[in-house]
C-alpha cells in the first residue's frame, strides 16, 4: 500500500538565494519526522528549481542539484523536475553539472534514460555531426582530445571546460556547435508541460 503525504516547501523567499545545505537539512528533517510519525519505509521527494533558473541563478541550481543527487542515510529518493522552457538560458556546463548529479532521467512521454557510460560522448558526437558532418566531426573531436585533452572524462569532472575549449578552437563559430550540444542536453532532462 502506498501512503501519500504532501509537504510543500519553498526554495526561495523574499528574493534570497538558494542555500542548498539548508534546504537539504529541511528536507531531511521533514522526511525523518514523517518516517517517525507514519512508520513508512521510504520517501520520494519531488521538487523543481525552475524559479532559480528563470531568475538567472544557474550556479545556485547546479549546486543544489549536486547536493540533492547524493545518496542519503535517510530512505529518500529525490526527483528533480525541469521544464524545457526554463532551461533556455542555461550553459552547457551547468546542464552537464545537473545531469552528472542524477544517474537517471525521465522525459516527455515517460522516456527513461541513464546518464552514465558514454552518454555525454554520444550527445557531443551527435551535435558535432549535425553541425560539421560526420567526417569533419570525427577529425575535430580527435583534435580536441589530442590538443586540449577534451574528452568525456575531463568534461564530466570540469563541465565549464567544454565551452572554454570550443571558444578557443572555433572562436566566433563555436555558437552553432554549442547550440546543438545544448539542444541535445536539454532533450536529456526536460519535460514539456502540456496545457490541460
Amino acid at each position: 500500500m502506498l501512503d501519500l503525504f504532501v509537504i510543500r516547501t519553498t526554495y526561495v523567499s523574499n528574493g534570497n538565494d538558494l542555500d542548498a545545505s539548508r534546504t537539504i537539512e529541511s528536507w531531511l528533517s521533514a522526511v525523518s519526522n514523517m518516517i517517525d510519525s507514519t512508520k513508512v519505509k521510504g520517501v520520494i521527494a519531488i521538487g523543481s528549481v525552475d524559479a532559480f533558473i528563470k531568475h538567472g541563478r544557474h550556479k545556485s541550481a547546479a549546486e543544489y542539484e549536486t547536493h540533492i543527487g547524493k545518496k542519503f542515510e535517510t530512505p529518500l529518493e529525490a526527483i528533480c523536475c525541469y521544464n524545457a522552457d526554463s532551461l533556455s538560458d542555461m550553459s552547457a556546463g551547468t546542464l552537464i553539472t545537473i545531469l552528472n548529479a542524477h544517474q537517471y532521467t525521465l522525459h516527455d512521454n515517460a522516456e527513461y534514460s541513464e546518464w552514465e557510460g558514454d552518454k555525454l560522448q554520444n550527445v557531443l558526437i551527435a551535435a558535432f555531426d549535425k553541425v560539421l558532418g560526420t567526417t569533419t566531426s570525427a577529425f575535430v573531436l580527435k583534435t580536441l582530445k589530442s590538443v586540449y585533452k577534451l574528452d568525456e572524462r575531463s568534461i564530466i569532472s570540469e563541465p565549464a571546460l567544454l565551452e572554454d575549449v570550443l571558444g578557443k578552437f572555433f572562436k566566433d563559430s563555436s555558437n552553432a556547435i554549442l547550440a546543438s550540444i545544448l539542444k541535445n542536453l536539454k532533450s536529456e532532462m526536460a519535460f514539456h508541460r502540456q496545457a490541460i
